[in-house]
């Protein structure tokens, strides 16, 4: 659906100068304070045709605070897993070290902190699909190795 501003151009200027008349259309119309929605169809022997208008504002209204509310639940939903996560992967790092000595145990602490890091990189990417949907979103390049990712990927799999 295209979003028309009205001081480009004019509603009445559109339903009558354009092509209109000619396709099936969804367009949406914004002045300061409302949306308009055209709807235009064909009949069936192309020479009827259907239009209508709805003010939409409310709806619109609601979709704004639907993305807010969305916002914040993913804001706070990734603040309390983060939280045991700050304690999960500290904890299982000091106790990998405490028992290098036992392959079976490290194996164990590996899997543990390689499963941590992949849960607050889900985290991340739910914050990263709410900050796409409130123009907030920023790439951050980085170089990493491949081969120690999946490795990673695969003791985690092997568990």
């Amino acid at each position: 659906m295209k979003l028309l501003k009205s001081s480009r151009m004019n509603l009445y200027r559109y339903l009558f100068d354009s092509n209109l008349w000619k396709k099936n259309i969804e367009k949406l119309f914004k002045s300061k304070s409302s949306y308009i929605l055209i709807r235009a169809s064909l009949g069936e022997n192309k020479d009827i045709r259907l239009v209508s208008l709805t003010d939409v504002s409310k709806l619109k209204e609601l979709e704004k605070t639907s993305k807010r509310i969305r916002a914040m639940f993913f804001s706070s939903i990734a603040h309390e897993l983060r939280t045991p996560l700050n304690s999960i992967l500290p904890i299982t790092q000091q106790l990998k070290a405490r028992f290098s000595h036992d392959k079976h145990s490290s194996f164990l602490m590996e899997v543990i902190i390689n499963s941590a890091y992949h849960l607050e990189n889900v985290i991340e990417d739910a914050l990263d699909m709410s900050r796409i949907e409130n123009n907030k979103f920023e790439i951050v390049r980085s170089s990493f190795n491949i081969r120690k990712v999946l490795d990673e990927v695969l003791k985690i799999l092997e568990f």
